[in-house]
This record gives C-alpha cells, structure tokens and sequence, in this order.
C-alpha cells in the first residue's frame, strides 16, 4: 500500500469515527461544544444566531454603536434562520426571533453556565468575555432556557 493511500485511510477512520459528535467552537474568545444548543443542526445554528446577537449588544455597549458588518451579520443569522425554521415547517410566530426563540424552547436544551468558558488571557480580554457571558446568560435566562 503507497504512503497516499495509507493517509487517506487514516483520514478517513478519524472522519467516520467523528461523526455524530460534537464540534468545539469559539466565537468571541468564549469556547463551547456546540452540543450546549441540542443534537440538531437547528438547535446548534440557534445557539450560533443567539451568540452574535449577544456580540452585537456587548459591541454597542462598548464602542456606542454597532458597526455594519455586526449589524448585516446578526440581522443575515436572524432571518435565514427564521427562514431555514419556516421551511420545516415551524411557524409559530409572525416576529422573527420570536418563532426562533419558541422552537429553541420546544426542540432544544437548556444551557448550563458551565458549559461556556472565556478563552482570554489578558484582564482585558477577561472583562470583555464576562461582559458577553453576562448578557448571554441573561438572555437564556430571558426565554428560560438557562439551567444554574
């Protein structure tokens, strides 16, 4: 067997036996497995839309004002995933988010504070984090899908 086909053999183990599991994920220097949200890829693309609402908060928070690029991305997330759930058939709500946050409740889990971690180093980049993960946890606690 040539050294080509041995890698890809190996490769390919690592990648079937990888199926079905999660996937590590950092958004912001705050690292999570991306199992928190659900099992589904629409639980996990929530949880995902939920993040960069959150990002586009703390931004304006900070700097006063959120740039375009937070804006068009955050409101992107929003509709295509409201559209992604319509298309499946899941139309609770005529507020975009709303119906995202109905099927989260219905379909997905509640999160555990100890399941998100800021990956910071610098007391900066520590401050920052614990601002995220504050309004974060505020808002899974706003559409009571936060476990203590």
């Amino acid at each position: 067997m040539n050294i080509k086909k041995t890698i890809f053999l190996i490769l390919s183990i690592f990648a079937i036996s990888n199926i079905g599991y999660s996937e590590v994920q950092i958004v912001g220097g705050i690292i999570y497995d991306d199992r928190i949200f659900g099992e589904t890829p629409e639980c996990k693309v929530i949880g995902y839309t939920y993040f960069l609402s959150v990002l586009s908060l703390v931004e304006k928070e900070i700097a006063g004002k959120n740039s375009e690029e937070t804006v068009n991305r955050t409101v992107y997330m929003t509709v295509n995933t409201n559209r992604a759930l319509k298309q499946k058939g899941w139309n609770k709500s005529t507020s975009e988010i709303e119906n995202i946050n109905l099927y989260y409740k219905n379909k997905c889990r509640k999160i555990n504070m100890n399941e998100i971690k800021s990956t910071n180093n610098t007391l900066a980049d520590k401050e920052l984090g614990y601002i995220f993960l504050s309004h974060f946890f505020r808002y899974m606690k706003g559409i009571e899908m936060l476990e203590y």
